[in-house]
């Protein structure tokens, strides 16, 4: 029988703590658990807004779960974990802290803080988070800590995961993604969304328009689905991270 969303969500939450944060990979673990944490509160939100009177609204929670599973799966898969996700960490770090009214010499505190303990258990922390640095500074293209189209990115990890757990992947993976996401952001946008289903017109010229209601089934069904999709893809991100992990420290 299919897991239900709460089940899924609450098995990720298990393999989060699994997983947890070692002191040997401070900054990239740190990456990794945000994202998870970000795809289980987009998820849990997402499911909240739909017993509500605005369950369309729950679109907007369903897209934030879909990029943090897209990035986590790109970082979980990656050769290059411990560099690329301590890009990921000073690119969020870079967002926050642009968000934050905070004195620089408060930022720069923190973040020597948390790269000091790093160092405490892994000694080439410094000279990792200075070259990673560098590269955030000289990407150009996306928004992203890749700085290349994330669903290409995708389409890598996928084959990835698709090896690992001996299983196919459709061929044309990248342009279904672009596909999802521009349905995501459709409703995630300010937009028209009145969409009038009679038009009558009084004899003063004045229109009476009656609005078209939205279907809650049809509404339930795309947010479910979504939320399924992405609980899949970090649940599959999580144990591959796992495995690696117990791999390298043998």
């Amino acid at each position: 029988m299919p897991k239900t969303l709460p089940q899924s969500i609450d098995g990720l939450r298990r393999l989060r703590q699994r997983h947890g944060v070692r002191a040997a990979t401070l900054l990239p673990d740190l990456a990794l658990i945000g994202l998870v944490d970000d795809t289980i509160d987009a998820a849990e939100t997402a499911l909240d807004l739909l017993e509500g009177p605005r369950p369309y609204r729950a679109y907007a929670m369903v897209r934030i779960a879909f990029e943090a599973a897209q990035r986590l799966l790109v970082l979980a898969t990656s050769d290059e974990y411990l560099h690329l996700g301590t890009r990921a960490w000073l690119y969020y770090q870079g967002k926050d802290e642009a968000l934050r009214q905070r004195e620089r010499e408060e930022v720069d505190s923190l973040e020597a803080q948390v790269v000091r303990t790093w160092a405490a258990r892994f000694p080439d922390a410094e000279e990792v988070v200075a070259r990673e640095r560098e590269v955030l500074r000289k990407l150009k293209g996306p928004d992203n800590f890749l700085g290349r189209n994330l669903a290409e990115a995708v389409d890598h990890a996928y084959a990835t995961l698709t090896k690992f757990y001996g299983s196919e992947m459709p061929s044309d993976l990248a342009e279904i993604n672009r596909r999802v996401y521009r349905v995501l952001c459709r409703d995630t946008h300010a937009c028209v969304r009145f969409e009038p289903s009679t038009i009558r017109i009084d004899s003063e010229g004045f229109v009476e328009v009656l609005e078209r209601p939205r279907e809650r089934s049809e509404i339930e069904k795309g947010v479910r689905s979504g939320l399924a999709s992405s609980l899949k893809e970090t649940t599959s991100a999580l144990e591959y991270r796992l495995a690696q992990r117990e791999t390298e420290w043998l």
